[in-house]
């Protein structure tokens, strides 16, 4: 620079080494950091100048060193994008597996809750048919049970019957006429006893041309009350009498103009269930003499017979 000087001003070899050792010792104290900003309020506009080429130079390198690190940013940004992606796609691709099991499990759990449903109603109509006939059964065990209770209260109620029948001659009226008492054994033929026991035999005289009522013949048999009645037990008989049949009545019937009818009633009550029992029963008297039939003579001994009329039997 001092040779650049001279050569313009024109100088002597004197005046440029004064002028060079002026110019060292004005420089030599100018040294300055460049990398502080405050030498650019420097007076010296060389060191100025110089600053602002440093700091310019300085700034060209800080902006390399920024942009090296600016790319080292941006390839790790860029790895790490990268990196997300490929996360994103495994995610995305984790997300469809997923959802693709899911499908399929909810597929299997609709068909699992379809058969699920188709059993539970095959199970629904099982059990309501089980309990139809659970309940079928119950009805027939208690029907079983209620037949078995008739059963056993049949077998054991009291039942009266007639049994045998005894006849025998009584004097009526004048010396040579008789008349006829039957007497009939009501016989219990039950395993309980008959309590209350009213009995009442009766007979009827009907014309033989006539068809006689017998219905109304029952019917109107009196009725005896069963609280003066008495107890038959097993195997054991009340009687009950049935006559006098006058001896003008036993002619008639003889001749065939009179028919004699016997009627019979029972009423009593069994123990076991304490319900009232009747029973009405009617005969036809067949007469028999045993000789013959001379006037002015006694009547001959007459054999007597009944003749049961099964159709008019009423027993409860």
């Amino acid at each position: 620079m001092v040779m650049f000087h001279c050569m313009t001003f024109g100088c002597s070899q004197a005046k440029a080494a004064v002028f060079v050792e002026h110019f060292d010792q004005k420089i030599a104290p100018v040294r300055r950091d460049f990398r502080d900003r405050g030498c650019y309020q420097d007076r010296s506009a060389e060191t100025s100048a110089l600053c602002a080429q440093w700091r310019s130079a300085v700034a060209g390198e800080n902006a390399v060193t920024e942009a090296r690190r600016a790319t080292q940013v941006a390839q790790w940004g860029a790895l790490f994008s990268l990196l997300g992606f490929v996360g994103l796609v495994a995610t995305l691709w984790q997300t469809r597996r997923s959802l693709k099991i899911a499908k399929t499990a909810n597929r299997l759990a609709m068909k699992e809750s379809a058969r699920a449903t188709r059993q539970a109603i095959a199970a629904s109509a099982e059990t309501s048919e089980a309990l139809l006939i659970a309940r079928r059964n119950a009805d027939a065990a208690e029907t079983r049970i209620r037949q078995a209770g008739d059963e056993a209260y049949l077998r054991l109620r009291p039942y009266l019957f007639v049994g045998d029948t005894s006849w025998y001659q009584v004097p009526d009226g004048m010396p040579n006429e008789r008349a006829y008492i039957g007497k009939l054994k009501f016989h219990n033929y039950g395993q309980t006893p008959a309590e209350k026991t009213g009995v009442m035999v009766s007979h009827r005289v009907l014309p033989s041309t006539s068809s006689p009522d017998i219905a109304e013949a029952l019917l109107s048999l009196k009725y005896l009350p069963i609280d003066r009645g008495r107890s038959v037990v097993h195997n054991r008989s009340v009687i009950g009498t049935a006559g006098p049949i006058g001896l003008a009545d036993i002619l008639d019937y003889i001749a065939g103009r009179k028919q004699i009818l016997i009627v019979a009633r029972a009423n009593y009550r069994d123990p076991i269930r304490g319900e009232l029992h009747e029973m009405r029963d009617c005969f036809w008297l067949h007469l028999v003499p045993q000789g013959p039939l001379i006037a002015g003579e006694p009547m001959p001994p007459l054999a007597p017979n009944l003749i049961h009329i099964p159709e008019f039997f009423i027993g409860s």
